[in-house]
Parts: C-alpha cells; structure tokens; sequence
C-alpha cells in the first residue's frame, strides 16, 4: 500500500497490531492503517520533533516523546493524553528523548535521551519520579534472573 507524504520527516516508526504509528519533525503522532493506505488518526500534543514511539503491551495507550523532554501517555482509544513528565534538561540536547520502551507488564516506561543516559520511571499515576537506581544486573545468555 502507498501511503500519502507526511508533510516532515518521520523521527520514529512502530508496527503495533494491525496500525503503523508514526511521529514526525512537524509535532505530530500519526496513526496509519495499513489495510486501506490512510492517516486515520492526527495526534497533535507535542511543540517539538516527536522523535520516538512506543505502544502498552496491552494497546490501551501510546507513548510519544521527542525534542522537548516530555513523554506522554495517550489513550489508544482517542487522542486525549492520560499523562505527561517532563525530564530534567541535561547538557545541550540532554533532554531530547531518542529512545522509548514500554515494559512487558506495562508498569514501567524506560527511555533514552541525546547524551546516552537511560532512565525507568513508573507509570502509575502519582508515583514518585525518577526511581534511584539501586541494582543493575548483567546476565549470561540462558541465565535465569529467577
């Protein structure tokens, strides 16, 4: 199928069931289905370039982030935004998210910024952010952490 040009380039893809999602230079969270070649749905919630994308294991929300250090969380049944958290500016573009990442539980979102560093914040509404890291575990592959 041939999809109609996005008026920007696309900063990130993700294939999740029957739907490509999309985010672009332009600030927008596009949802594309793939069956009929069409934008069925425009997210419009970002002021800068949305820059990475992920989806809830469970597909009731979408996570979109970008140039302006928010992630926000977006009901997967509509546009409206369930939740968003703004991470603290690093050096220069410390504070551009370029990697995004949902856990398989759903209770945990892991993203990365400009300047390499990695971060896990709870989902949840009214948890306390950012976690401090206590333990980090390398593991052989076959290992079991268990």
């Amino acid at each position: 199928a041939r999809y109609a040009l996005m008026s920007a380039r696309i900063g990130a893809v993700v294939v999740a069931g029957d739907r490509v999602i999309s985010g672009g230079r332009d600030r927008t969270v596009r949802i594309w289905q793939p069956e009929i070649g069409r934008m069925v749905r425009i997210i419009r919630a970002h002021e800068g370039a949305v820059l990475s994308i992920a989806w809830s294991p469970d597909g009731s929300a979408l996570y979109s982030a970008g140039r302006e250090g928010v992630i926000r969380r977006i009901d997967g049944a509509s546009d409206r935004i369930l939740d968003e958290w703004r991470v603290e500016p690093g050096e220069g573009e410390g504070d551009w998210i370029h990697a995004l990442a949902v856990s398989p539980d759903g209770a945990m979102v892991a993203f990365g910024d400009w300047n390499g560093r990695v971060r896990i914040w709870p989902v949840a509404p009214g948890s306390r952010r950012p976690w401090p890291m206590r333990t980090l575990l390398w593991t052989a592959p076959g290992l079991s952490t268990r």
